[in-house]
């Protein structure tokens, strides 16, 4: 790990980190945030292969005033998952793209139980999975777009040329206005 930040109103701003797992049990997270009210900001994360993501946030703080923000961020060139994001996290506005495994195995832009919008998402193996709300988001050009498992929200996101838009895997899975085009498969 390069950065863990458990303290409370911290702020992870404005830096460029690479390399920051082995792969294997390396560890959770190139950035490890915890803390109430904690900020990751404006960030690049690249050439990551960390075990559970590059960008991790276990903890999620349920009420608006304590959550976790992940915004802004470019994260790109990854063998791990992008974003990892617990309950009540929000995650906005960020860039992820090019996170695969070439020969074998699934990577995910962004898994979260939080809320995620306004993200751009491209050349992954899977967009978006959790038990979130996903909503506003552009995905394009991945493997499966959105992985849904039950318990989610997918709303106002756009989808297209991806090999998979949608894959519904669970139960009280909602799909509300989502704009699906240019897929070779769609639901």
């Amino acid at each position: 790990r390069h950065v863990v930040l458990s303290g409370t109103d911290g702020i992870i701003e404005l830096n460029q980190f690479t390399r920051g797992g082995t792969g294997g049990n390396s560890g959770s997270g190139t950035i490890t945030a915890s803390g109430i009210r904690s900020q990751i900001r404006g960030n690049e994360v690249y050439n990551d292969q960390s075990v559970s993501g590059s960008i991790f946030v276990g903890t999620g703080f349920t009420t608006e005033a304590n959550r976790v923000i992940i915004r802004e961020n470019l994260v790109r060139d990854m063998t791990t998952n992008a974003i990892f994001a617990g309950s009540g996290t929000l995650v906005e506005n960020n860039t992820i793209r090019n996170t695969t495994v070439p020969a074998f195995g699934t990577r995910t832009a962004i898994s979260s139980s939080g809320w995620v919008r306004n993200n751009l998402i491209h050349t992954s193996d899977y967009g978006l999975t959790g038990t979130g709300t996903f909503e506003n988001n552009r995905l394009y050009n991945n493997r499966r777009a959105i992985n849904a498992i039950g318990g989610d929200r997918y709303l106002d996101n756009r989808i297209y040329d991806n090999t998979e838009a949608i894959f519904v895997n669970g139960f009280n899975t909602v799909l509300t206005n989502n704009e699906l085009y240019r897929n070779d498969l769609g639901i």
